[in-house]
């Protein structure tokens, strides 16, 4: 997306770090300062800058964050899908790949959760589904392959939370 004005206000950074994106339409690869904030994925040319990023994803738009290895074919890859696009991220280490799929799917499921239904899909391939159905009923599913227990942990808490 064209980066619109904004400006990241210092309490709202979720997470913070370096990744290497894909450019739109060239398609190289470059490094750039991530930051995460409630409603934004942005990016900027250096560690530090908190206004007019290059890019920026609107985190209510996102369909699905998850690893991008095979689609790729390089090592801590991750992906962010939007309607219009989908944005290839490489993270410095596995650790960190997971870290940051885990602190974007949580943001993308934190609007969903007043809308009772949200989605939480893994780095390892799984998805967890967490419906509700009325006041008393609520109903979670998670798929076989995913059961890493950092996402399972942070979509139990938001279980809590519906």
């Amino acid at each position: 997306m064209a980066a619109a004005e904004i400006v990241i206000h210092r309490d709202d950074i979720i997470k913070e770090g370096f990744l290497v994106k894909q450019s739109k339409h060239m398609k190289e690869w470059r490094r750039r300062w991530f930051v995460l904030t409630p409603q934004y994925l942005c990016s900027f040319k250096s560690q530090g800058e908190y206004r007019n990023p290059t890019e920026h994803i609107r985190l209510a738009e996102c369909t699905t964050v998850k690893s991008a290895d095979e689609d790729t074919g390089k090592e801590n890859s991750f992906r962010v899908d939007t309607p219009g696009r989908v944005f290839y991220l490489i993270a410095d280490s596995s650790p960190d790949k997971e870290s940051w799929i885990g602190h974007i799917g949580r943001q993308m499921v934190r609007p969903a959760v007043g809308q009772n239904v949200a989605m939480l899909c893994s780095a390892h391939g799984g998805c967890w589904w967490m419906i509700k159905v009325s006041s008393e009923r609520r109903r979670m599913a998670w798929s076989q392959r995913g059961t890493h227990a950092c996402h399972r942990r942070a979509f139990e808490h938001l279980w809590k939370r519906m």
